[in-house]
């Protein structure tokens, strides 16, 4: 992946101030949960969001607003 940055172990409320003031309320109640990396372009705006986890059948709805 040239001229990109990855960051790990992100948290999302750094992803949330990063998109913006009503990204970061949206996702306030996800306070103390991260992903596992974050890829980004040399201006630093997020290409990707990675987490790396097992497949669950319980869905979790935290999760799922996660990873929409």
């Amino acid at each position: 992946m040239p001229n990109m940055l990855v960051f790990a172990q992100v948290g999302v409320a750094q992803l949330a101030l990063a998109r913006g003031r009503q990204e970061a309320q949206r996702l306030a109640r996800m306070a103390g949960r991260g992903v596992d990396f974050v890829v980004c372009d040399t201006e630093f705006s997020i290409i990707a969001a990675i987490e790396l986890a097992w497949p669950t059948t319980a869905g979790d709805t935290a999760e799922d607003v996660k990873r929409a």
